[in-house]
């Protein structure tokens, strides 16, 4: 499934209230992995990076890879 700025999305299998946030805005991708790495060229638009708008989290940025996402229709 391929993101881009501006897609809604929530953890995937996640139910709505379960976990610390429940939906989120995609702002952009990742250019490192944490510690400073920097993101493999084939996997450059596999890192995203969330606001978070719902949840305990509100307001909160994360980075996560694609897989951990799914849009929010």
């Amino acid at each position: 499934m391929k993101f881009q700025p501006g897609d809604l999305v929530r953890p995937r299998n996640s139910p709505p209230g379960v976990g610390n946030w429940d939906i989120a805005l995609v702002v952009g991708f990742a250019r490192e992995i944490p510690g400073g790495y920097p993101v493999p060229k084939y996997a450059a638009k596999q890192r995203l990076i969330v606001q978070v708008l719902g949840g305990k989290l509100h307001g909160t940025r994360i980075e996560r890879w694609v897989s951990s996402f799914e849009k929010v229709e």
